[in-house]
């Protein structure tokens, strides 16, 4: 048997119709929501991607989020964000398989936490997803 060691794993109880996590959990079959953590001192690659990739699938759903140090408002930069290949990794596996891997650095886990106090959380992951969709096309 093969065990899988996950950094995060919470259930997702989104099922009141409209909430950003009942939308996950109809639109890419997230009954678990996987956070990878990283450590890194560079770029997020495509590797990084392919690992929390391996942990989603039929028994957690398609939806999952890599935690980075690392500033990740640009991609393709030099120092932090993501490189060439991990951009294009998540265009292929949003495209061809449907899948929606996010990844957060400092300023969006510190952007969630604001909204947490101001009670606007539902709109940040709204925003996260409009942003993510756009950077992929």
């Amino acid at each position: 048997n093969i065990i899988e060691v996950t950094d995060i794993e919470l259930q997702n109880n989104g099922r009141v119709e409209g909430t950003f996590w009942y939308i996950m959990h109809s639109d890419y079959q997230s009954e678990r929501i996987v956070f990878e953590c990283k450590n890194l001192t560079g770029s997020v690659d495509d590797h990084h991607i392919f690992q929390l990739y391996m942990y989603l699938g039929t028994r957690v759903g398609k939806f999952g989020i890599i935690l980075t140090r690392n500033n990740c408002e640009k991609y393709n930069t030099k120092k932090g964000g993501l490189t060439e290949s991990a951009f294009k990794t998540l265009r292929r596996l949003h495209a061809d398989a449907g899948f929606m891997i996010w990844i957060w650095g400092e300023a969006e886990i510190l952007s969630y936490l604001s909204h947490c106090e101001s009670n606007t959380v539902r709109q940040f992951f709204l925003d996260q997803k409009s942003l993510f969709m756009s950077k992929i096309r």
